[in-house]
């Protein structure tokens, strides 16, 4: 049986889950306040499990080196992200490789902490997981922001001929 503060937290997780859901693929508004904000919580997010996780035991930190590896495979699959117009307000889409990755790493963790007794072998491999997922966000952000300063020095280019 869950506590009942638990079952809170779940649709406060649920709830959040369905609204990033909705917002990577409806899109949202372009922002790079937005785009730089959203990996730099997960990194911190990834480190902060890792030290609550692992405290002292330094080897497991080598899991943050899934972050530059998870950037490379962002930067690739971030081109499936796309841009548009919606009455004449930039917005983007999210790729959806990346998101559903990160969503399943998310769900693993969310069952690991609720319903699962705590293991670290299982700890381990879902804090990789993550943090490898936090890398591929960040190198999504990082390929949306350069095609965003790619396409407006493209149309400035444009607007002087």
């Amino acid at each position: 049986m869950i506590p009942a503060q638990a079952v809170i937290v779940l649709v406060i997780i649920a709830l959040i889950v369905i609204r990033a859901s909705i917002r990577a693929f409806r899109g949202r508004r372009y922002s790079m306040a937005r785009l730089i904000r959203l990996p730099a919580l997960y990194i911190i997010l990834s480190v902060a499990l890792l030290l609550i996780d692992f405290a002292g035991k330094y080897i497991y930190y080598s899991v943050l080196l899934l972050i530059p590896a998870g950037y490379m495979v962002g930067t690739r699959f971030g081109t499936q992200a796309k841009f548009f117009y919606r009455s004449n307000v930039l917005y983007f889409t999210r790729s959806p490789v990346i998101f559903i990755v990160w969503l399943c790493s998310f769900f693993a963790r969310i069952f690991l902490e609720f319903f699962i007794k705590t293991n670290p072998e299982i700890n381990l491999i879902i804090d990789s997981i993550l943090s490898f997922s936090a890398g591929m966000i960040l190198g999504e952000s990082v390929y949306l922001l350069t095609m965003h300063n790619d396409t407006a020095l493209s149309e400035i280019g444009d607007s002087r001929t």
